[in-house]
């Protein structure tokens, strides 16, 4: 078998794998542009290779999202350093899912810089759970704030019955101190 045909067989066998991988597959040369995706990334997006490659995957990406997206691409691209972000992609039913990307840098066998291999994963039911999970525990802080408050309301209201009967003490003793001065005062005339 001569070199080309396994050139070949090495690159069926790539695609073979890439295409079956139970995760998104891109790939992009050194001048940042992807030209490569994987059958799951091309049926999560519901788009062709042709429309994803170059800079055409950044159409799927939720607008709110694309800025910092780029920057973390592009910034870690001219860094030649491995890259995670999260982000929201366009899914062919046009609902936007949270997906976690993941980029490593790409050498030749004589360490040229070629470009990034990547893999995305559909993280939105773990997203959608860790929000069931900050608004289940947001509530539960709440009913136990909640609760707190009506105890320290009761316990106010205690305090505030508590320093009214000492007020009538402390009326009734500065009544008892007066007559004590008056019983004093004719005692001492006497």
């Amino acid at each position: 078998m001569d070199a080309n045909r396994a050139m070949i067989h090495v690159e069926e066998q790539f695609k073979m794998i890439a295409d079956t991988a139970p995760v998104l597959i891109w790939i992009s040369g050194a001048d940042k542009a992807c030209y490569f995706f994987n059958a799951g990334w091309l049926e999560f997006t519901g788009r062709t290779m042709e429309e994803e490659c170059g800079a055409g995957w950044l159409e799927g990406v939720h607008w709110e999202d694309l800025k910092r997206c780029l920057h973390v691409y592009n910034s870690s691209f001219d860094a030649r350093k491995e890259f995670k972000m999260e982000y929201r992609i366009r899914r062919h039913d046009g609902v936007y899912r949270w997906i976690l990307d993941r980029g490593v840098p790409r050498y030749d066998k004589d360490g040229v810089f070629v470009g990034y291999i990547g893999s995305g994963m559909d993280i939105d039911e773990i997203f959608e759970s860790d929000r069931l999970r900050e608004a289940y525990i947001s509530a539960e802080a709440l009913a136990k704030e909640q609760a707190l408050n009506e105890e320290l309301a009761v316990a106010n209201e205690e305090v505030s019955s508590i320093n009214e009967e000492l007020a009538v003490i402390n009326e009734e003793q500065n009544a008892t101190n007066e007559e004590l001065s008056v019983m004093n005062a004719d005692l001492t005339r006497s």
